[in-house]
């Protein structure tokens, strides 16, 4: 199991969270179209959203790992 969390972990791409954050601005200083900025902003949001979903799984296959050992352990 040790591997499994190190792939888990290696899988998180924190260094994406600075260029969500800043991307809009660069946008909105780089593009005068209002409809070029949203239309960036909901991909970003929902490039984000995936991010999210892939955490939650992982988070759900520890709980599930962690229920394993403990019924085994109750044994």
């Amino acid at each position: 199991m040790p591997e499994d969390e190190h792939k888990i972990g290696s899988a998180y791409q924190t260094w994406l969270m600075p260029v969500y954050v800043a991307a809009p601005f660069a946008v909105a200083n780089w593009v005068e179209d209002t409809r070029w900025l949203i239309a960036l902003g909901v991909a970003g949001g929902l490039a984000m959203l995936h991010e999210i979903g892939g955490r939650l799984y992982d988070l759900c296959i520890r709980l599930r790992r962690t229920n394993i050992l403990l019924a085994e352990r109750a044994k």
